[in-house]
């Protein structure tokens, strides 16, 4: 048995070309023991080339470092480049979707404000022509009560102006002039837009945005709106 500590004691063979010379190197390129004169006769190129051998492993080493971090370089060059352009781009789909909303929002503004100058315009000429009757209505009862007399034609012209007057009354009930069914829409999105009620979907904006003009108006579900007081004149 042979222990740690006598492992020192142990002798080397000799070599059998060179007697009294240990073998103690190991041949890198014949993959035997040789001893130092061996070495200096006849292995001496072994070594030299096991030398360069190494040293060009060592350099093809650090050139395929230095490749791998050439390309690694250039793909995150590439990358920040993409990134710059998908920045630009963005900005610009953004400014063309505000401007395209904006349009679009001008147009229902433009519409819905010239529907109410029309509804406007048509219950002034009709409040006029009330106007006009009871102030002829007014005129005809003065001169009746003026006359006093119990005349048969004098009754039928009193019923003839109550009637008017009763006429008058229901129209003026009945009559309800309506905007345009874009108004309801735009201020209920806006309201829920400005209280958080929904968010803003491009997406959605994108897509109603691309539709036809009589697409939107066929599909989309509009209510008009009721005014409860009529138009007067001041």
């Amino acid at each position: 048995m042979i222990f740690p500590g006598k492992m020192e004691q142990i002798k080397k063979p000799d070599c059998k070309h060179h007697p009294y010379n240990e073998l103690s190197i190991h041949c890198p390129k014949h993959n035997y023991m040789v001893c130092s004169i061996c070495t200096r006769e006849g292995h001496k190129t072994c070594f030299e080339n096991e030398t360069l051998r190494r040293s060009q492993n060592g350099n093809s080493t650090v050139q395929n470092i230095l490749t791998k971090a050439k390309d690694l370089l250039e793909h995150k060059i590439d990358s920040l480049l993409t990134l710059e352009e998908w920045k630009i781009t963005t900005k610009q789909e953004i400014e063309c979707l505000r401007k395209s909303i904006n349009a679009h929002l001008d147009q229902i503004q433009s519409r819905t404000e010239e529907t109410m100058d029309n509804v406007y315009k048509q219950e002034k000429q009709m409040n006029r022509k009330r106007l006009l009757d009871i102030e002829e209505i007014k005129t005809r009862g003065s001169l009746l009560e003026a006359k006093k007399s119990g005349m048969n034609e004098d009754d039928e012209c009193l019923d003839e102006m109550k009637d008017c007057l009763d006429r008058l009354g229901l129209e003026g009930y009945k009559r309800r002039p309506t905007v345009s069914k874009d108004m309801k829409a735009i201020l209920q999105f806006v309201e829920n837009v400005s209280s958080g009620t929904i968010n803003l979907n491009l997406d959605m904006i994108i897509g109603s945005l691309t539709k036809s003009e009589d697409s939107v108006e066929e599909n989309e579900h509009r209510r008009s709106i009721d005014f409860g007081c009529d138009f007067a004149e001041n």
